[in-house]
């Protein structure tokens, strides 16, 4: 391995080291509740607004769990036949499992009485996610990666903008960002070299099957935010009325801004279709 490489590597497990995993503070929101695009929180005390912060980011952890599981998933499956070095390749798994070890100790220490044996209280892993990762091509499988990780880096940017009352919390997901562009990069690559090697009518299905993708990441996102706001009624009282407004929800900052940031982006690759592609994602940005 490279020398600059290895120096990255010990500086970056050494901030991974160096988190103070103190406990969150229980009267203090962690993500900012306007972070998330959700019509019922004005109908929110000060005390259930706090209640929301705290699951809502430990819906957003789990998302992050579920997520890079695909990725970890993905490339221990299909490595053999994706460009790049087995070495480079084994380093991005590594990081990928550090970034899951890191959001299950957040939820770990941000609610204990919900995570004491770790696991996943909203997101539910299914048979759906198990042919994702097994039959999706790469081309559509890295685009929607490179889109995730774009939005990954959008999340300590937004949050440096609000009160932050859980240090731990923004130093995971600045570490987390940090090594996720690295991770875009190789998404990049395997995307040019697919470009090189595939005939257009290949790539052209190939960009729209991202679209499928997506709606599956979003139905299971959705039905995870559902059992949050299930599980904040029974702690905050919330009524029905209240708790069906919160289950509906849009696209967050982070969403917003990164699917934005990663159609700039899309537009400047080779890709039959990727300017309508881009396109598309803009309008569900808004």
């Amino acid at each position: 391995m490279p020398a600059e490489l290895t120096s990255r590597d010990s500086r970056s497990e050494r901030a991974w080291a160096a988190i103070d995993w103190s406990p969150a503070v229980p009267w203090a929101e962690l993500i900012d509740a306007d972070h998330y695009a959700v019509d019922g929180l004005a109908a929110l005390t000060p005390a259930q607004r706090i209640r929301f912060s705290q699951l809502a980011t430990c819906h957003t952890c789990e998302l992050f769990i579920h997520f890079e599981r695909y990725l970890v998933e993905y490339v221990e499956r299909h490595a053999a036949t994706l460009p790049g070095s087995p070495g480079r390749w084994r380093r991005f798994v590594a990081e990928e499992r550090r970034h899951v070890a890191a959001f299950a100790r957040l939820l770990a220490v941000i609610r204990p009485d919900l995570y004491p044996g770790g696991g996943q209280r909203f997101m539910a892993w299914g048979l759906a996610d198990d042919l994702l990762v097994r039959a999706v091509r790469p081309v559509p499988f890295f685009l929607l990666a490179a889109l995730f990780e774009e939005i990954t880096l959008w999340v300590p940017r937004l949050l440096a903008e609000a009160p932050v009352h859980y240090a731990p919390l923004f130093e995971v997901m600045a570490l987390h960002a940090d090594e996720e562009r690295g991770h875009i990069a190789l998404d990049k690559h395997v995307l040019r070299d697919a470009i090189e090697r595939e005939p257009r009518w290949r790539l052209r299905a190939d960009v729209w099957t991202v679209l499928p993708l997506l709606v599956h990441c979003d139905r299971r996102a959705r039905a995870g935010w559902r059992r949050m706001t299930a599980a904040l009624a029974r702690e905050a009282g919330l009524d029905d009325a209240t708790r069906r407004a919160l289950e509906v929800r849009g696209a967050s900052a982070s969403d917003r801004a990164g699917m934005t940031s990663f159609a700039a982006q899309l537009r400047g690759l080779a890709l039959p279709d990727a300017g309508a592609l881009a396109t598309l994602l803009e309008r569900l940005a808004r």
